[in-house]
């Protein structure tokens, strides 16, 4: 993945102290996922050298801090080093075990072959999202009536056209301690999650752009989002990410 950073600013009154902490950035990654057969997900992800970074056109302070060249999660556990292999750090942190996952893959390998099942989760969110995205918007239409007249919806629908669904579904139906709410616009001819909005008490905080390769497989390989971020003088401006996926690759060993 290859991402780079940069920033909109609407003001042309910004200071210099504000100015100074605005350095656009770009890197490249390769994120390796191992899932075990035990649930334990683990993540290496290692920083790339590229020719295409972006050249401050201002000086900033020199960091004598060993940067950080290689994250590996694995166990509960994360781990930082540096570029000689050098451990740098190591923090605690929880990883769900995924043990419901390796179930569904292998219900599913008993009907369908390896090659089959790489196709599908070689997408990501390239795959479909629903299986029936008409019947799914109806089903919804009708919840919504029913609910709108009693408690209200978990999920609703906020516009309907030929080409795209807009819904907006609060956080908590995912992670309960979560009070945003996530609008999604939905494309019906691709039937796929193209930009998502997250809110909270009604502040835009973020936006995501997906886009999809072309072809038989239409894997994710582009995504931009638009975050909102606070300043050293309080002023608030747009952050700007884009990342390109190249190279998937999907190993499954049943």
């Amino acid at each position: 993945m290859t991402t780079t950073r940069d920033y909109e600013i609407n003001s042309t009154t910004i200071s210099s102290l504000d100015l100074s902490v605005l350095n656009p950035s770009s890197e490249k990654q390769e994120i390796k996922m191992e899932l075990f057969e035990s649930g334990q997900l683990d993540i290496t992800i290692e920083e790339l050298d590229f020719s295409q970074k972006i050249r401050n056109p201002h000086k900033i302070l020199l960091d004598d801090s060993p940067k950080i060249v290689k994250t590996v999660i694995s166990g509960n556990t994360i781990k930082f080093y540096g570029a000689n292999g050098t451990l740098l750090g190591t923090e605690n942190i929880p990883i769900p075990n995924h043990s419901d996952l390796v179930k569904i893959i292998k219900d599913i390998g008993k009907d369908f072959s390896s090659e089959d099942i790489n196709d599908v989760i070689t997408t990501m969110q390239g795959h479909h999202l629903i299986d029936n995205l008409e019947e799914f918007i109806k089903d919804l239409e009708q919840d919504n009536n029913h609910l709108q007249r009693s408690s209200g919806s978990p999920i609703t629908i906020i516009e309907q056209g030929d080409n795209f669904v807009t819904l907006r579904m609060p956080l908590n139906n995912i992670e309960p301690a979560m009070s945003q709410e996530s609008v999604l616009l939905i494309d019906k001819t691709l039937n796929k999650i193209v930009g998502t909005r997250i809110y909270s008490n009604n502040q835009l905080l973020q936006s995501t752009f997906f886009g999809y390769n072309k072809g038989e497989v239409q894997s994710l390989n582009a995504i931009k989002t638009i975050q909102k971020i606070q300043l050293l003088s309080g002023n608030e401006i747009d952050m700007i990410s884009y990342s390109k996926i190249d190279d998937m690759e999907f190993n499954l060993n049943l």
